[in-house]
């Protein structure tokens, strides 16, 4: 039984989690919560994970690499994707790094470096829940993000118990998006691969997936890069 776990980091009693399990037609939500920390958080979804379950994935709403440039190019490609699809501020959903919660980042960070100690090779991806929402076409111009509910994520065969908040619900999004990466769906794609020389926020396997991009237009003339990835030094 593969199971998923989806994280949507922020500060005291904001951090949600989720478990889930994957599905040969979808993902069933097990548990969700919202902890106080990265510790917390990793520690309640653990507790929650079934037995005989084993980790196959992971999603974290978070940054999971840099660049040493301005911006990410995978950033700029998500963020003309749901411009197009009707965002009203495309710059607001997918924020500059820099510009990011620092509760967001931090206990991003934590929760990524608490899972390699546990699974050194577990498969990890950035996830970014509500241009997901836009990408798959949950999310619509007259239909925001934060209005979205369970019942709406049923469209993607995403099931199971209903999740009580926001940050519950962009958890489950991580878990799915952690789906998507080990499947390899087709449609979804690695934006990771566009960027030239990014920075990992920890040892890989890490990537960022996101859906409906490989045959769209925003990457008609873009050619993977093929440098080295280079993790953060251990302080």
């Amino acid at each position: 039984m593969n199971v998923f776990l989806g994280f949507d980091p922020g500060g005291k009693g904001s951090f949600g989690w989720a478990v889930c399990i994957d599905k040969d037609d979808g993902l069933d939500i097990v548990a969700t919560g919202l902890a106080d920390h990265a510790k917390g958080a990793l520690e309640q979804s653990l507790n929650a994970k079934p037995k005989g379950g084993s980790i196959a994935g992971a999603g974290i709403d978070a940054p999971m690499f840099w660049v040493n440039s301005e911006c990410r190019e995978s950033d700029n490609i998500v963020r003309k994707a749901i411009k197009h699809l009707g965002a009203k501020s495309p710059g607001g959903t997918v924020q500059h790094f820099n510009s990011l919660r620092g509760a967001c980042v931090i206990q991003g960070l934590l929760i990524l470096k608490l899972l390699r100690r546990l699974y050194p090779n577990l498969p990890i991806t950035e996830a970014h829940p509500k241009a997901l929402l836009w990408l798959m076409g949950i999310a619509r111009k007259d239909y925001e993000p934060q209005m979205v509910t369970s019942r709406d994520l049923s469209k993607v065969n995403i099931r199971g118990t209903r999740f009580r908040s926001e940050d519950e619900r962009d958890a489950v999004l991580g878990a799915f998006t952690a789906q998507m990466m080990v499947r390899k769906k087709p449609n979804w794609d690695d934006l990771l691969k566009y960027e030239k020389d990014p920075i990992l926020a920890g040892n890989p396997p890490i990537g960022y997936w996101m859906p409906n991009l490989r045959q769209s237009m925003l990457l008609k003339n873009r050619k993977p890069k093929t440098e080295n990835r280079k993790p953060f030094s251990k302080c």
